[in-house]
């Protein structure tokens, strides 16, 4: 059994953990993560004091974060499917290894879709694993043509 709830400043610490635990799964390079966990936890902390950041997490019965899910919001120029160019941006999902294929994901995904809909949010986008792929695609998510460059 778990409990999800909406997340407050003192779950950021497990959520920028399993964070970083999902980065490290793709990204190759080395980093110093005890100084992007610090970043980020000062970081999403005023970003939810803004309301522009909400998680949620799923917890056992006594207590331990086993998934999470964020959102953050968005603006870009506008497009002929959102005059308004406000975006969701779903973010931090994470379910711990023993509890995957249980729905938790899945729950926890329809609590950020919900709460951007509540603030009047149209569209949503995120950057999916392999393995994540499959839930959203289920939520009606579909591939884009974004491309990236660093500059």
């Amino acid at each position: 059994m778990y409990n999800i709830r909406k997340a407050d400043p003192k779950d950021l610490p497990a959520i920028v953990d399993f964070r970083i635990i999902m980065f490290q799964t793709f990204i190759k390079e080395s980093y110093d993560w005890d100084a992007v966990k610090k970043f980020e936890i000062k970081y999403f902390q005023e970003k939810m004091q803004g309301n522009q950041f909400a998680a949620w997490v799923a917890e056992t019965a006594q207590g331990a974060i086993i998934a999470t899910a964020a959102v953050s919001f968005y603006e870009t120029a506008p497009k002929p499917w959102n005059l308004e160019s406000k975006y969701a941006f779903i973010s931090s999902m994470y379910t711990e290894p023993e509890y995957r294929r249980q729905g938790i994901g899945g729950s926890l995904l329809k609590e950020a879709l919900d709460f951007s809909r509540s603030k009047g949010i149209t569209h949503a986008t995120l950057h999916a694993s392999k393995s994540g792929k499959p839930l959203y695609e289920s939520f009606g998510f579909r591939d884009t043509n974004e491309m990236r460059l660093a500059l």
